[in-house]
C-alpha cells in the first residue's frame, strides 16, 4: 500500500508479486510487481530452455509471524502496488505490458528475460529491448551470464489474467 506522501502508479488496481521458483538454482532473485491487466502476449514453444515466471505466496505461519503482521497470510498470494513518490523523476519497468500507464513515457518496450530456471547461478528479471543490439565480433559460445525469454507457469501466478506458458511483454517507463 503507498503511504499518503506517494502516488500509487496503479490506483486502485494493485497488481501481484513475481519472481523465480524457490527451489530452482537459476531462478530470478529479484521480486516484481506484476499488473493484474496484462497486454496479451505470444505462446512460445514447447521445451524448457526458458527463464520461469511463478507468482508469490507468504510464507507466515504462527510460528514464524513477526510482531504487527496480521495472522491467517499463509499460503495467500502476495499483493503488490508501485508507487511514486511525488515531485520526483522516476522509471520503472512494468513486467506484463508494452503500453504505459497514463502520464508516463515509454523508453521502450521488450521481452522479459531472466537466467535459465535450473543453472546454478541466480539471476535477475531484464527487460530487453525488442530492437536488441549485440557487440561486434562478439558471437562465439563462450558462455557467461546468459539471458533467455521468460515463459509463464500458472497455478501462484494467476491464469488469467495471465495465460500458461507465453511469454511476458515489459516496457520502461519514465516521468
Amino acid at each position: 500500500m503507498c503511504t499518503e506522501r506517494q502516488l500509487s502508479l496503479w490506483l486502485p488496481e494493485y497488481g501481484q508479486v513475481g519472481g523465480g521458483h524457490y527451489t530452482h538454482s537459476g531462478a530470478s532473485v529479484n521480486y516484481i510487481c506484476l499488473p493484474n491487466h496484462p497486454d496479451v502476449a505470444q505462446p512460445l514453444k514447447s521445451h524448457d530452455e526458458y527463464g520461469y515466471l511463478y507468482g508469490s505466496e507468504y510464507e507466515v505461519f504462527d510460528f514464524n509471524k513477526p510482531q504487527g503482521i496480521r495472522s491467517g497470510i499463509a499460503e495467500h498470494d502476495v499483493a503488490c502496488a508501485a508507487c511514486l513518490a511525488k515531485g520526483k523523476i522516476s522509471s520503472i519497468m512494468i513486467p506484463g505490458r508494452k503500453t504505459c500507464y497514463n502520464g508516463w513515457t515509454k523508453e521502450y518496450e521488450g521481452i522479459l528475460m531472466a537466467g535459465y530456471h535450473s543453472h546454478k547461478a541466480a539471476s535477475e528479471f531484464a527487460c530487453v529491448d525488442r530492437d536488441t543490439e549485440a557487440i561486434a565480433g562478439g558471437s562465439k559460445n563462450e558462455d557467461g551470464k546468459l539471458f533467455y525469454p521468460v515463459k509463464t507457469v500458472c497455478g501462484s501466478l494467476k491464469c488469467p489474467p495471465y495465460a500458461a506458458d507465453t511469454e511476458v511483454l515489459c516496457v520502461v517507463c519514465s516521468k
